[in-house]
C-alpha cells in the first residue's frame, strides 16, 4: 500500500516542472546562414527584442536548433540573428507574417523552415523606390528619429534600416526595397503612438504608391502631423457627427414623452436613433490614438449598421405605416439572420487579444474582410431600400385621407432620399476603389474622403428626426383608427 502512495507522488513530482514547457524546433537554416551566429526567439512575450540573451537557439549537432520554453499561453513569434536586419524572411527575401504558436493544442510546436535573411535575400527586390519627405510638422522633437514602415518590413516602426536621413536642403530621405507593384507605407517616430496623423491630427490611412519599373522616380510627401503631439482636436467633421449622436440621445427622450405617442412603432425608432448614436460615438472614438490603443476592437462598432439598420428600419415603416403589420411573430426574427451570420464572422476578431488585432489591421490583413462584408452589405441595403420605397409608394396610392397621410409621407420620404444618396456614395467609393485596384491607379485618397463624406450625409438622419420631432410631432402619435 506505500509502494502505492509513494508511486504517484514520484511521477508527479517528474512530470509538474514540465507543465506549461513548449519546445520550437528549428528543422532547416539557409545555406548561406553565416558559421557561428546564434539564432534568438524575438516574440510578443519579450517585447520584440531581436536578440534577447535570454532566448538563443540550442545548436544540435545535426544542424538543427530548439529552444525550450515556460510559456502557457498563445504568443507571435520570429527568428533572428540578434538584430531585427538579420530576421528571417520570405522565399526571396520578403518579410513575412509573424508566426504563431497555440499552447493548448500541444506543447511540440510544427517545425520551423528559416527560408532566408531578410539581409541574405535569395534574389533581389523587385526595385528600389526613393521617398523623399519636403516637410515635417514644426512640433517635431529636434532630437527625433524618423522612421518608414509599410509592407516591406512587415510594418515594424523602428526598423533602423529605414530611418530617414536629413539631407543638405532641410529635407529626408530613405530609400525601400519593393517586392510588389503597390508599395504602403507610413511614417513614425519609433513606435506605433508617433505615428504620422492627418492634417487635423486625426489617424490617416495607409499611403499608398503604384511603382512603375524599371526606374522608379522619387515620391515627394509632406507629412502633415504627429498623432501623439496633435493633442484631441476636435474638427467640423468630427463635432458634426458627435452632435448627430447626442442630439440622437435626446430625441429618443422627446419621442417617448409625447402623449398618445405610437409605442410599437417609436419602441423601434428609439432602438434605431440609439444604434446610429452609439456607432457614430464609436467612429469618432476610433480617431482619437489613445481611445484606440486601449479599446481597438471599436473599430468594428461601425459595421454593427450593416444588417441590423435596413431590417429595423424596415419593421418600423412596416409598423408606422400597415395595420396589419403591428402585431409581432416570429417570423421577422429573420430578418436577422444576416446579423447574426456577421457577428459569427467577426467574433474571432471580437476575441482576439488587442495587440494582434492592432496588428492585423496595420498591416491591412483585415483588409479584405472588411471589404467584402461591406459590399455584401451593400447589396443588402440596397434590397431593402426598394422594399421601404415599395411599401411608401402603395401607402401613398391607397391613401385616401390627405391630411392624415401627407406628413408620414413627406417625412418618410425625407429620409429615403438621404437614404439614397447614401447608397449612391457608397456605391462611388467601391467603383472608385475598385477601379485603383484594377487599374493600378492611386485612389485611396478619394475614397478616404468619400467614405468620410458619407458618415457626413449618414449623420444628418438624427437632424432630420429631429426636425420632424419639432415642427410635425404628430408623425410620432398613435395614427387614427381606420373607419
Amino acid at each position: 500500500m506505500r509502494r502505492l502512495l509513494v508511486l504517484p507522488i514520484f511521477w508527479a513530482s517528474f512530470l509538474l516542472p514540465l507543465v506549461g514547457q513548449v519546445r520550437i524546433h528549428i528543422k532547416t537554416v539557409p545555406a548561406n546562414t553565416p558559421i557561428g551566429d546564434t539564432l534568438f526567439l524575438a516574440a510578443s512575450f519579450n517585447d520584440w527584442n531581436p536578440g534577447d540573451r535570454d532566448y538563443p537557439f540550442v545548436r544540435l549537432p545535426d544542424g538543427t536548433y530548439f529552444i525550450q520554453l515556460n510559456i502557457d499561453s498563445v504568443f507571435d513569434y520570429k527568428i533572428t540573428r540578434g538584430a531585427w536586419s538579420s530576421v528571417e524572411g520570405g522565399v526571396v527575401g520578403e518579410a513575412i507574417e509573424n508566426r504563431r504558436f497555440d499552447p493548448g493544442l500541444g506543447h511540440e510546436a510544427p517545425q520551423v523552415v528559416v527560408q532566408t535573411w531578410e539581409d541574405l535575400p535569395g534574389r533581389p527586390p523587385w526595385a528600389n523606390q526613393v521617398i523623399r519627405v519636403r516637410s515635417i510638422p514644426t512640433n517635431t522633437p529636434a532630437d527625433a528619429s524618423i522612421y518608414i514602415v509599410g509592407n516591406f518590413n512587415r510594418w515594424h516602426p523602428a526598423d533602423p534600416r529605414y530611418e530617414l536621413e536629413l539631407q543638405t536642403d532641410g529635407t529626408y530621405q530613405v530609400s525601400v526595397p519593393v517586392w510588389m507593384d503597390t508599395l504602403e507605407y507610413k511614417f513614425t517616430r519609433g513606435s506605433w503612438k508617433t505615428v504620422e496623423g492627418r492634417k487635423s491630427g486625426r489617424a490617416r490611412f495607409n499611403r499608398q504608391l503604384i511603382v512603375h519599373v524599371p526606374v522608379p522616380q522619387p515620391e515627394v510627401v509632406v507629412i502633415e502631423s504627429w498623432e501623439d503631439l496633435s493633442g484631441h482636436p476636435i474638427n467640423i467633421y468630427t463635432f458634426l457627427l458627435l452632435l448627430a449622436a447626442f442630439q440622437g440621445l435626446l430625441l429618443i427622450v422627446a419621442i417617448n414623452t409625447l402623449q398618445d405617442y405610437n409605442r410599437d412603432a417609436n419602441r423601434l425608432l428609439s432602438f434605431l436613433i440609439l444604434l446610429i448614436s452609439l456607432v457614430l460615438i464609436g467612429r469618432v472614438s476610433t480617431y482619437d490614438r489613445d481611445i484606440f490603443q486601449l479599446y481597438p476592437k471599436l473599430l468594428l462598432v461601425p459595421d454593427l449598421l450593416y444588417f441590423l439598420y435596413a431590417p429595423v428600419f424596415y419593421l418600423y415603416i412596416r409598423r408606422l405605416l400597415l395595420p396589419e403589420a403591428r402585431n409581432w411573430n416570429w417570423s421577422m426574427l429573420l430578418h436577422f439572420l444576416p446579423f447574426m451570420l456577421q457577428l459569427l464572422v467577426y467574433l474571432p476578431l471580437l476575441g482576439m487579444e488587442p495587440g494582434h488585432f492592432i496588428s492585423l489591421n496595420t498591416d491591412l490583413s483585415l483588409r479584405w474582410v472588411f471589404v467584402l462584408s461591406g459590399g455584401i452589405a451593400f447589396i443588402y441595403n440596397l434590397l431593402y431600400w426598394w422594399w421601404c420605397w415599395r411599401i411608401i409608394r402603395n401607402y401613398q396610392r391607397q391613401s385616401d385621407d390627405e391630411f392624415s397621410y401627407g406628413n408620414n409621407l413627406q417625412f418618410l420620404q425625407t429620409i429615403m432620399g438621404l437614404k439614397a444618396a447614401c447608397l449612391i456614395i457608397w456605391a462611388a467609393s467601391y467603383l472608385i476603389g475598385g477601379f485603383g485596384w484594377l487599374f493600378a491607379v492611386e485612389t485611396s485618397r478619394i475614397t478616404d474622403r468619400s467614405v468620410d463624406f458619407l458618415w457626413v450625409v449618414f449623420s444628418l438622419t438624427v437632424f432630420i428626426l429631429g426636425y420632424f420631432a419639432m415642427r410635425q410631432p404628430e408623425i410620432f402619435k398613435m395614427p387614427p383608427l381606420p373607419p
